[in-house]
């Protein structure tokens, strides 16, 4: 749409007149107005006011209209679309009852009305603002409007690699002494995890007692590690997989039951209860340990016959109840190894090994930091896996396992060492990037400001008019060019900071596009609701006709052949069919061109084929039950369709005014479908349902005794392919409503 500058600046004058309204209306909305000291007989009277703007503005839109008809028609559209708009959401009486509730002091159903006014007032703003267009030219622009989406992405990703490397550059000297502090840190790391695998190594021999102790422990920690994997399997299982779980959950019963057993006995040496008394340990920590690892062999049993019920809720309590239980039990042996290690050599040993992994937790910390910092990635450089085999070998020492922890301390030092070199090379990284030429930044900076003016000059000479967030990509173009020459006077700092209001105005930019995107999407998606729905309604109401039609055709040839007029009715007819036909698949076609929804498409072909059928017997000259009865089924599926655009319509409508997105759910972050999953699965039972009864009427249409006709085995073969169709569009729906159930928006 072009318009000349005085009908573009009364278009923006409309724009913003309706904001302006719709600001004062949102002012205004709360019920607890009334508690702000203004009285409702005063609010009453705002309302009026407002109203009295309102009905000006609509009549100034009327005026201007009129005026400009003759030379800018699709501006005088556009404002003579949204005074009807107004005036059938009758958006004037609204605001008076508003007043009219006020005034009786009812607020909260003045409060609730003026919601429905915000809402009506936000759509006339959007006609004004983006204009009456086909949903299909809504989708040409919105995908206009991605592609420059894409370009400011790509110029803010690339602003943040130059932010990131004037910032360095700015403070060389900090990063400098960051990076070698760094690298002494991983090196002094390095060497105190050797010395003490060294010190584990030349470890005394533990107390047996400890060490009997540690083993039990050892041994319930396995089975919470095999209990988590079944646990995370079965949640991942279908429902016809579980009972496959149930034999590993069965045999790890077996050992849980087994452990508890050895605990038992345990609890019952005389030997081990005074070295836990000496200790200062609890002297029934392994009797309860015992007696909790017996309560999860018994929720694991019972987990077990659950899954080989497929009682996947059942299951999970019994597992959760397992895992609970193993944990107390581990918890108590935990508590009891604890005092025992207390002033052993294993347990000095285990104090510096703790240390050690918090020192190289914190490490990583730092490592990842730097990296970040400077736009680079730490994964090479990752100190967590070493951190993580020091904890191992931390717990394998407080268990008094000193030979089992010089396992995990050499995979610690191990890594270390590998991770050593990487750390160097990433530092070196980060110190090359700091160095770099503010000369070499200039050009990449002068070079990245003249794209992106350029992608803001596209913008503002848009066809359909000035995109959303051309004037923030405008001002960040004019902070690129800044710091360039800021760059080029080696002035870092200065350029960091018009770099980073760059960056600010490009990620304004974005968000304003992005939802304008969605918007447009939206309003075409409802308007294309509202389109097909009126295409199927005309539809609809001409296979009526004809099912009228051919049933009183019906009656009168019920004795014999068609008489000459019944013969001219029933081409007639014939020709009324093909014609539903032919209209019914513009209406497939732009479904597909949608392409958000599989079953509708799907079941409105199956309504084109059943009217190029009904065309054909027609035009053969058989108005009988079967061609009435192919009539009835598609008059069911044209209306269970126009229901479920109409439902989801509705739905909209109301989440919009309950201050929700529009949309069907189930798309994740992708398009959101035209209906949502629910209202394709009744339409997918529906076509079932059909299948069914097409299946029993041509059941009734066989002899006894006779083989089958070639026009009923024609039929039989059209039913098994639309069943076969039916089969897979489930299995489609399947996997859709997992998605949407995934993201919570199964409407």
């Amino acid at each position: 749409m072009r318009t000349s500058r005085t009908v573009r600046a009364l278009l923006t004058a409309a724009v913003l007149g309706v904001f302006t309204l719709i600001a004062a209306a949102q002012d205004k909305a709360a019920p607890d107005a009334g508690a702000k000291g203004k009285t409702s007989t005063e609010l009453a009277a705002r309302e009026k006011l407002l109203k009295r703007q309102f009905t000006h503005l609509i009549d100034r839109m009327q005026e201007v209209a009129t005026r400009v008809q003759p030379t800018e028609p699709q501006t005088a559209k556009i404002l003579l679309e949204a005074v009807d708009r107004s005036r059938k959401a009758f958006i004037a009486e609204d605001m008076d009852k508003v007043a009219e509730l006020l005034s009786k002091g009812l607020a909260g159903a003045a409060a609730n009305t003026k919601q429905g006014v915000i809402l009506e007032l936000t759509e006339l703003w959007k006609i004004i603002q983006y204009g009456t267009m086909d949903p299909q030219d809504r989708l040409d622009r919105a995908r206009a409007w991605e592609k420059m989406l894409e370009q400011i992405k790509d110029a803010l990703d690339k602003q943040k690699k130059l932010e990131t490397e004037s910032r360095m550059n700015a403070n060389a000297d900090a990063v400098s002494k960051s990076v070698s502090a760094m690298q002494e840190a991983m090196k002094a790391l390095v060497k105190a995890q050797e010395d003490l695998l060294k010190e584990t190594q030349k470890a005394p021999p533990v107390d047996p007692a400890a060490a009997e102790i540690g083993k039990l422990h050892d041994q319930i920690e396995k089975l919470i590690a095999e209990q988590n994997k079944i646990t995370e399997a079965v949640k991942a299982s279908a429902v016809d997989k579980l009972p496959l779980a149930g034999e590993p959950q069965k045999k790890l019963s077996k050992q849980a039951a087994d452990a508890a057993a050895a605990l038992e006995k345990a609890g019952k040496d005389a030997g081990l209860a005074k070295a836990l008394s000496k200790a200062g340990a609890a002297p029934d920590a392994l009797s309860k340990a015992s007696k909790h690892a017996a309560q999860a062999a018994g929720e694991m049993d019972k987990a077990a016959g659950t899954l080989k019920e497929s009682d996947a809720d059942e299951t999970a309590k019994r597992q959760k109840q397992a895992m609970i239980d193993l944990e107390a039990a581990r918890d108590a042996l935990a508590g009891a190894m604890k005092k025992m290690s207390q002033g052993t050599p294993s347990g000095d040993l285990a104090a510096k090994q703790s240390k050690l992994a918090a020192a190289a937790g914190d490490l990583a910390k730092a490592v990842e930091k730097a990296a970040a910092q400077a736009d680079l990635s730490a994964k090479d450089a990752d100190l967590k896996r070493a951190a993580g085999e020091m904890d191992k070998a931390a717990g394998k020492l407080e268990n008094q396992d000193p030979k089992g922890a010089t396992e995990h301390q050499k995979n610690a030092l191990k890594e270390l060492q590998d991770k050593q070199y990487k750390v160097a090379e990433l530092s070196r990284r980060i110190l090359e990037k700091a160095a770099r030429p503010t000369q070499d930044q200039a050009k990449d900076q002068q070079s990245l400001g003249e794209k992106t003016s350029k992608t803001a000059e596209a913008m503002k000479n848009s066809p359909s008019g000035s995109a959303p967030g051309q004037a923030s990509v405008g001002k960040a173009s004019q902070s690129m060019s800044k710091a360039s020459q800021q760059l080029g006077q080696k002035d870092s700092s200065s350029a960091n900071s018009s770099q980073k209001q760059a960056i600010e105005d490009l990620e304004k930019a974005a968000a304003e596009l992005d939802k304008a995107i969605q918007d447009e999407k939206e309003l075409a998606q409802a308007e294309q609701l509202v389109k097909i729905e009126t295409l199927l309604a005309k539809i609809l109401e001409g296979q009526k006709a004809i099912s009228r039609d051919t049933k009183a055709v019906a009656a009168k040839t019920a004795a014999g052949p068609p008489a000459r007029p019944e013969e001219l009715k029933l081409a007639e007819m014939s020709k009324g069919e093909g014609t539903l036909a032919d209209e019914t698949g513009k209406i497939v076609a732009m479904l597909k061109r949608e392409a958000s929804t599989a079953v509708f498409p799907s079941v409105l072909g199956e309504v084109k084929n059943d009217l190029g059928d009904v065309q054909k017997r027609l035009a053969a000259k058989d108005a009988g039950p079967l061609t009435q009865g192919i009539q009835a089924e598609i008059e069911n599926n044209l209306a269970a369709m126009i229901a479920a655009l109409q439902n989801e319509q509705a739905r909209r409508k109301k989440q919009s005014a309950d201050g929700g997105g529009g949309g069907g759910g189930g798309g994740g972050g992708g398009k959101k479908p035209l209906v949502p999953p629910v209202a394709e699965l009744k339409m997918l039972k529906t076509l079932q349902l059909q299948i069914n009864s097409r299946t029993l009427v041509l059941d009734g249409m066989k002899r006894p005794g006779s083989p089958i006709s070639e026009p009923v085995a024609a039929e039989h073969a059209e039913l098994a392919g639309r069943q076969k169709k039916v089969e897979s569009m489930a299995k489609d729906l399947t996997e859709k409503f997992k998605k949407a159930s995934a993201d919570g928006r199964a409407q």
